[in-house]
């Protein structure tokens, strides 16, 4: 092998090394937290989870101790109704309760198999994120599959809250398969107004439609609700 030679296979090998180091030194590019969909899974879980708590906590919380001083010791409970209830904390008594407090629970109640999983059905990847949050909190799951609320339905056509239960109930009888969220779909004008079938949407602003919707189904009915919106 001639000097030149061995000089040329030299020069490419050096070419070689120096192309390698500037690629190592480029910038990875960073995943974004909106498209990444196990971190958006995870994010949109403890939304639901904390909007849920939101719904139900208890705004004046007050111990037996501090019950039973501030009634002379006698440990009787304040009023539940009247003009002198919330009167401390200015939050007037709820004329009707939608779910006590009591029941509520944040963990299951049973143990279930891991649900279907949701087939994509043009970039629907917003709302199955969504749906599957909501499918798997538990004190919204408990709700739905125990059918309470299409015992007590009153909406005629379009109810988000029965649109959500047969999904669940759907979902954890098919585990290991994948479903179609097809009832989403038909309905979507219904939900979300604002958003298309087909396009790629926000997932935080359908999950707000969606809760919106619900609350709406589970207050149809009550005239004080609708008067003061």
């Amino acid at each position: 092998m001639s000097y030149w030679t061995s000089l040329g296979n030299f020069n490419i090998l050096k070419r070689k090394i120096k192309k390698k180091e500037k690629e190592k030194k480029k910038p990875q590019p960073l995943i974004n937290p909106i498209y990444d969909s196990r971190s958006l899974t995870v994010w949109l879980y403890h939304m639901c989870h904390l909007l849920l708590s939101l719904l139900y906590v208890l705004l004046n919380p007050r111990t037996g101790t501090e019950t039973a001083s501030r009634h002379g010791g006698r440990g009787e409970p304040f009023p539940q109704g009247g003009d002198h209830a919330g009167a401390e904390d200015g939050i007037p008594t709820p004329q009707k309760v939608l779910f006590p407090a009591e029941r509520l629970s944040m963990k299951w109640e049973r143990i279930y198999r891991i649900g279907a999983g949701l087939h994509n059905l043009g970039n629907t990847c917003f709302l199955n994120s969504t749906v599957q949050c909501l499918t798997y909190t538990p004190p919204l799951a408990n709700y739905l599959l125990s059918k309470e609320h299409s015992r007590t339905c009153q909406q005629g056509g379009f109810c988000m809250m029965c649109i959500m239960q047969n999904h669940t109930i759907q979902a954890f009888a098919n585990s290991g398969n994948a479903i179609k969220p097809v009832s989403f779909i038909r309905d979507l004008k219904k939900i979300a107004p604002n958003i298309r079938f087909g396009r790629q949407e926000d997932a935080h602003e359908f999950l707000r439609y969606t809760i919106d919707a619900m609350q709406k189904a589970c207050l149809n009915g009550l005239k004080i609700f609708w008067e003061n919106c």
